[in-house]
């Protein structure tokens, strides 16, 4: 977008910065990936050819091969499996409008079949082609813009109260311009090529992970917790043996998670949160007292979490043995890439961090930072980890306790 940058010296202690701007960028557009059809796909032919498959995979002694070289065997064999019994198409990355109705996209794809017989025709039926054509083309030009101002009329105007996102995402979309992921610099380097960048923001995102200190592994001291119970994996079902990897009915029935935390719980939210602190200040503020307030945010709070650590933890609140050995599997051994418009980043390891986004990932973060009220003295009020300290002012003693407490 912005090239040929140049500086002169000014009449000041400004330099003049001369460059060419574009101002109008080519659109990127995402490439193309495939899509399955699954309502398509040839279901008995699928499971048959599978079911002859997997008792091979059996055969060849499994036990023998390590879980990677397993999971990578069976997704290959899945993956052969789909591509021949599922129909695919390729995406074409062009944007759909939402006022381009099913008779429009008809009368569309007349139009270009009219232009296409257009240009194989002989010269004796070309122009009564070609004015069908353009006959077609300037009505489909009109019947979009005539269900385009109906949109605008009908859906975004009175969307600006009732749906403002819909309303913003319309605004968004009529940007001429798609400019993609901006060029990086990291440690004074500049990239702009999209392998650079992906480079970049695969360093950026494993710079946030906690390097552990094995020697200085925290001691809760004996658990007054009961062990959660085992797994016990047969051939009656993996729905049925996955059930049991709840962790939740363990934490509640041993009120293992703090009070203070709201979030990733059953009945407590923000609003929870809110409704306990808003309680609590006015009551200070009717004794015509003063209350400091401090709102804290975790950095990177989901990706530093140290899993030796974790697993200290996770064996004091009693999820042991078979069960802690599972979720170590879980966490340990990933890796990670950036892709950019289809370019990939070499892999990291992932050393730290729990999965975002997974159901496990929440429930194992709460419990790391559970202690986090331990010692301190200050009223603190968590949503997973957005927080909020404070404490009623009377005198200056009080004030040294919530910087200890923030310390």
């Amino acid at each position: 977008m912005i090239s040929n940058v140049k500086t002169y010296p000014g009449i000041s202690d400004h330099d003049i910065v001369l460059c060419d701007i574009n101002i109008s960028p080519s659109v990127k557009r995402k490439p193309p990936r495939q899509i399955f059809q699954y309502q398509k796909s040839d279901v008995d032919s699928l499971k048959e050819s599978l079911s002859s498959e997997v008792h091979s995979f059996l055969s060849n002694q499994p036990e023998s091969c390590s879980v990677e070289e397993n999971w990578q065997s069976f997704k290959s064999l899945v993956h052969t499996h789909m591509d021949k019994f599922i129909p695919y198409k390729m995406s074409k990355g062009k944007q759909a409008h939402p006022w381009i109705s099913p008779f429009i996209v008809l009368q569309m794809r007349k139009r270009d079949k009219l232009y296409q017989r257009a240009k194989r025709a002989s010269p004796t039926t070309k122009v009564k082609l070609i004015n069908a054509y353009k006959k077609q083309r300037n009505k489909v030009t009109e019947l979009i813009r005539e269900s385009h101002e109906n949109y605008k009329t009908e859906v975004i105007g009175p969307s600006l109260e009732s749906h403002p996102k819909k309303f913003w995402n319309y605004i968004r979309s009529l940007r001429r311009e798609s400019l993609g992921i901006p060029p990086q610099v990291v440690n004074n380097k500049f990239y702009s090529t999209d392998k650079g960048i992906a480079e970049a923001l695969n360093q950026q995102f494993t710079s946030v992970f906690t390097e552990e200190n094995v020697d200085q592994l925290p001691d809760k001291g004996i658990s007054p917790f009961e062990d959660i119970p085992d797994l016990h994996i047969d051939l009656a079902g993996v729905v049925k043996q996955l059930s049991q990897l709840n962790t939740t009915k363990h934490l509640a029935r041993n009120n293992i998670i703090i009070d203070e935390q709201h979030g990733f719980r059953q009945m407590m939210s923000c609003e929870t949160q809110l409704i306990q602190a808003t309680q609590d200040w006015p009551e200070v503020l009717n004794r015509g007292g003063q209350t400091d307030v401090l709102l804290l945010d975790f950095s990177k709070a989901f990706d530093k979490v140290p899993h030796l650590r974790l697993a200290a933890k996770l064996n004091y609140y009693g999820i042991r043995v078979k069960m802690l050995s599972w979720i170590q599997d879980f966490l340990v051994g990933r890796d990670q890439c950036v892709v950019v418009n289809g370019t990939h980043s070499k892999w990291s390891p992932v050393t730290s961090g729990v999965p975002q986004g997974s159901v496990l990932g929440p429930t194992l973060f709460l419990l790391y930072i559970n202690d986090i009220v331990n010692d301190i003295s200050c009223t603190l009020r968590l949503l997973a980890d957005d927080s909020i300290l404070y404490k009623e002012i009377t005198c200056a003693d009080d004030y040294n306790l919530l910087q200890e407490d923030l310390n």
